[in-house]
This record gives C-alpha cells, structure tokens and sequence, in this order.
C-alpha cells in the first residue's frame, strides 16, 4: 500500500473560472478525461507541496494562462 489513499478528479468540465482545477497542499491526486476551457488565468493551477498529481487524457481550450502551472510542488 501507501500512506495516501488517491483522490480522483474525473470527467469535469470547467468553464469561464479564474483557475480552471487548482490543488493545494494536495497530495496523491488523479486528475482523468478533464477539459478546462476560457479561464482567466491557468488551466491546471499545481502548487502548494501538490505532490504526486498525475494529469491525463485531459485537454485545455482558449485559456489566458498556462496550460500547467506548476509552483512549489515536486512530483
């Protein structure tokens, strides 16, 4: 095993947000068949020692950030 359990974030849609998905102080996160669309800012916001956060199948449209961001977080 582990000592985290996983959280799952799975088939979302974001819409017209600030960020789009943001963790922090996260840890052992999936994030799975997401789409973020027309933020403000960035897509997938990572920060704050988010460690071990997987992003996949996951696709981004007309964002005003980066499509990842990552900040003091290092898996």
């Amino acid at each position: 095993g582990g000592d985290f359990a996983p959280n799952m974030i799975s088939h979302c849609t974001v819409y017209t947000s600030f960020y789009g998905i943001e963790t922090n102080n996260a840890i052992v996160v999936n994030i799975n068949d997401c789409v973020v669309y027309q933020t403000v800012s960035h897509a997938y916001y990572i920060r704050n020692i988010s460690n071990s956060v997987v992003i996949n199948g996951s696709r981004t449209y007309q964002i005003g950030g980066d499509g990842v961001h990552v900040n003091n977080s290092q898996e």
